[in-house]
């Protein structure tokens, strides 16, 4: 499991430190989550968001190199044992995730990763209305073909372009769910602020 996120380590200057780290899904939790058990693949740091080809190009090719070869360790007792590699996911908050796999921000049109439903604005906010109808998924098909294509707009179905990741991931079935962005401090705010002036005015002022 791959995860990276941006991280303030200056006061003055701005900069910030994008890591890349890597996760064993087989050892199993609270194990995983330790730091003892968790890789560090690569390392960003400067004063702009790393580009998602200098960040990521060299790791996705050295891990798909290892889909091919796996690898061997050999045992206390000298039996060598090889392990076949694959990526089961990889995990982004919001903003990374568009960073990353080069698709739209969160708060803009055809911004949903999965489907190709279109928003509309509201007051300067886009909102995904209801529908009975379910949206067409997107495919990994779709990933490859939209980001290689010439275009006069800036992205097609909210895909702007190329990402290194598509070399090993299947997009979007192995991309996380961001919780606490998409439920936490997302839709379930936005409902509370609500029924909060609907229902409750002042409720929270008490």
């Amino acid at each position: 499991m791959l995860h990276t996120d941006g991280a303030p380590v200056t006061k003055v200057g701005g900069k910030s430190l994008w890591p890349i780290q890597c996760t064993l899904v087989e050892i199993p939790p609270p194990l995983r989550d330790f730091m003892d058990a968790t890789m560090v693949l690569g390392a960003w740091l400067g004063g702009t968001h790393p580009s998602r080809d200098l960040l990521w190009s060299k790791i996705v090719e050295q891990i798909h190199e290892l889909f091919k070869t796996g690898i061997t360790i050999t045992a206390d007792d000298g039996e060598k044992v090889m392990f076949a590699i694959r990526v089961q996911l990889v995990t982004f908050d919001l903003p990374a995730l568009a960073q990353n796999c080069n698709i739209i921000q969160f708060n803009g049109y055809d911004a949903c990763p999965d489907c190709d439903i279109h928003g509309i604005a509201i007051e300067r906010q886009v909102f995904y209305p209801f529908s009975k109808l379910p949206s067409t998924p997107k495919t990994d098909r779709d990933y490859m073909t939209f980001s290689l294509q010439k275009s006069l707009v800036k992205s097609i179905k909210g895909i702007k372009g190329p990402t290194p990741l598509t070399r090993i991931l299947i997009f979007p079935d192995q991309i996380a769910k961001d919780y606490m962005h998409l439920v936490c401090s997302g839709h379930f705010k936005t409902l509370i602020t609500y029924w909060e002036r609907i229902l409750l005015p002042g409720v929270f002022d008490q």
